[in-house]
């Protein structure tokens, strides 16, 4: 009985000594379960941690298949143990040093992008070796920079897609340096100083032949003392034109000579088509093709020239007189009535207004029309209240030029203003052709350091905003542009003192003109292949080069 009792209690004792060891093992387990993270978190970090541990097959130096529109605005030198496989849109200012980690990241893409990487790091050492961020030079813009970038780059042409294309772009934007910055002079190989994105070659010397595009020389050597210019477009439409250009040679030694061009710009011929006439200064255009060439002398008189060589030059009535004449503007607005404008290169040079016989106009027989007699009037300035009047005084024409409008030489007419120069007075005047009032301003600015001379608008560019001048007398002469808010710049300069023969190809892609002493014509282009009347970067108001 009393080995019963002895083995009960045994059993008893190893019941409880079971059951407390159960309990201490239960809490253990609770307790350790509490320190480890539950086994579906961790079988999601390691899924996470292998699928950004995958190769990529974007290269690198792209980091997106869609980069961000808006670089960072300090370059990093850092770089991620495990690159993203989904960039941010927008990529942080700042670089981060010590990022911090989420255990739980999410299986859906974020909406709003984090600064932080979204997978635990490994403990393991990748077998990936890290990729640097890309620096700003290798991000691709939507536009290009106002600004040279921080790294050379291998293309001086960025691309105009927002997004990295395998297919060639048919349309290039050309760099900052290559964009016509009117003002911004550099000088360039011919010792001139140009606006940046320009670029300039000789094309003919006085004194000497010149070079045709099929190796030969021409018969004629380019003349002396090249003047006012204009270009011509041929009628027959081949694309070929020519470049009228004034001899202002003195007894008899002047004339007009004429250098044919193709349609590329090569030239295929110089010839006279005047000769025999005296200081011939400027001219204009006249609507049915020709060229008024004007004799600067005391008795001097105004000349219709072909330049085509179709009929013989004709001495027109709108000299009458004589006089220093200087440039020619027509008004066609109404192609029946059109009215001529000359200026007169004297102290009290009256400014004249010539409206030719209608019938005559209007019968199409152009070749007279500049030698038949017709209305001849002279400008009258009332500056105490900007008006100005019409009249068949020759005095009162002469003295209102020398009150107010001394030695007019430039004009030019457009959209019912009539623009002309003062050189003695150093202003440009702008008259209201159907309102009778006028406004007068300096031309002093830019770099004029000497006076402005012929005044040129682009051709068959109704938007473009410069008008364009020459220059005499000057120390560095130049050509100079004033635009449509009344600032003047500097196209080019020059160790020379006076500049002419300003005029544009018919598709305005090449500027001419020529240095008046040395005889020297140049032909000026953009750098980008556009039209002068055609888009520019800022203009750029110059004051000096030295």
């Amino acid at each position: 009985m009393r080995r019963l009792y002895l083995i009960a209690g045994s059993s008893i004792l190893l019941i409880a000594v079971i059951s407390v060891v159960t309990l201490v093992s239960m809490s253990g387990e609770k307790n350790e379960e509490q320190k480890n993270p539950s086994s579906e978190a961790q079988n999601l970090n390691e899924l996470v941690t292998i699928q950004t541990n995958k190769p990529t097959h974007t290269p690198s130096t792209l980091s997106s298949s869609n980069p961000s529109k808006y670089p960072s605005a300090l370059p990093t030198s850092f770089s991620s143990d495990t690159p993203s496989t989904s960039p941010s849109k927008y990529p942080s200012t700042f670089p981060t040093s010590t990022p911090s980690i989420s255990y739980f990241p999410s299986l859906e893409p974020s909406s709003h992008p984090s600064n932080n990487p979204t997978t635990m790091p490994s403990l393991e050492p990748s077998s990936n070796p890290s990729t640097p961020h890309p620096t700003l030079s290798q991000l691709p813009s939507s536009f290009p920079s106002l600004y040279p970038t921080l790294s050379p780059t291998s293309s001086h042409q960025p691309s105009t897609t927002v997004r990295p294309s395998n297919q060639p772009s048919e349309t290039v934007s050309p760099s900052l340096h290559e964009q016509y910055v009117p003002g911004e002079l550099y000088l360039n190989e011919n010792n001139l100083f140009l606006s940046k994105g320009l670029e300039a070659k000789l094309i003919a010397t006085s004194g000497k032949r010149v070079m045709l595009n099929n190796g030969k020389k021409s018969e004629k050597r380019f003349h002396e003392r090249p003047d006012g210019a204009a270009v011509f477009e041929n009628p027959e439409g081949d694309g070929s034109y020519v470049y009228v250009s004034n001899s202002e040679v003195s007894s008899r030694g002047g004339g007009v000579g004429v250098m044919k061009f193709n349609a590329d710009g090569e030239v295929l011929d110089y010839y006279m088509a005047l000769e025999g006439t005296t200081r011939n200064c400027s001219g204009g255009k006249t609507p049915w093709g020709t060229w008024m060439s004007c004799e600067e002398r005391p008795r001097g008189q105004i000349w219709e020239v072909d330049p085509w060589g179709n009929y013989a030059a004709n001495l027109t009535v709108m000299g009458t007189n004589g006089g220093k004449y200087e440039s020619v503007a027509v008004d066609n607005r109404n192609p029946d009535k059109p009215i001529f404008y000359v200026s007169n290169d004297r102290i009290d040079g009256e400014f004249r207004r010539f409206i030719p016989n209608e019938t005559i106009v209007q019968n199409g027989t152009y070749h007279d029309v500049l030698t038949s007699p017709g209305q001849l009037d002279y400008l009258v300035l009332h500056p105490e209240n900007n008006t100005y009047e019409w009249t068949d005084d020759l005095t009162a024409g002469m003295w209102s030029a020398s009150n107010h409008s001394k030695n007019v030489e430039g004009v030019d007419f457009r959209d019912g203003s009539l623009y002309f120069v003062s050189k003695r007075q150093r202003e440009l005047f702008v008259l209201d052709t159907d309102s009778d009032s006028y406004a007068n301003e300096t031309t002093i600015g830019g770099y004029f350091d000497g006076t402005p001379d012929q005044l040129v608008r682009l051709m068959n560019e109704p938007d473009s905003d410069l008008i364009y001048f020459t220059e005499e007398d000057g120390k560095h002469a130049g050509i100079h542009a004033r635009d449509s808010n009344g600032e003047y710049y500097t196209i080019m300069e020059a160790d020379e003192t006076e500049t002419a023969g300003l005029a544009f190809s018919p598709d305005n892609r090449r500027m001419y003109f020529t240095f008046y002493t040395n005889g020297a014509l140049y032909e000026v282009t953009r750098k980008d292949g556009r039209a002068f009347g055609g888009d520019f970067t800022t203009l750029r108001h110059h004051e000096s080069m030295r």
